[in-house]
């Protein structure tokens, strides 16, 4: 990591480990800030941790599944566009929540025991 002495905020993505010195907007970076942003949740800023919380939540629900990678991956590329702090993104800090809504979102569409929806 790049880090400017006397800086507050450090802007610049950092590099990923094993991406060969690429910095930037890569895909490798995007892959890496969207299960940091599912392993935020769980408190953890390694993608690995977010790809076994993927799996666990998998295994559980296709449909929360879906919802929470739709999540992590539309408050990533919020922050991105709205221009957010590139560190933070890496990171996964602008996914963590939103991997929690799009959990919470997917219950609209989970039918209950009774065939109904879970919430109206």
């Amino acid at each position: 990591m790049l880090v400017h002495p006397g800086a507050t905020i450090q802007t610049g993505l950092q590099e990923a480990p094993g991406s060969g010195g690429t910095v930037g907007l890569t895909a490798v970076n995007l892959a890496n800030a969207l299960f940091r942003g599912v392993g935020e949740v769980v408190l953890q800023d390694n993608p690995w941790s977010g790809v076994v919380f993927v799996i666990a939540i998998l295994v559980n629900s296709r449909v929360s599944f879906a919802f929470a990678l739709l999540g992590s991956a539309l408050g990533g590329l919020t922050a991105l566009v709205l221009g957010g702090d590139g560190v933070a993104i890496y990171h996964g800090l602008y996914g963590f929540s939103a991997v929690l809504t799009g959990i919470g979102l997917s219950s609209l569409f989970l039918p209950s025991t009774d065939g109904r929806r879970s919430m109206r």
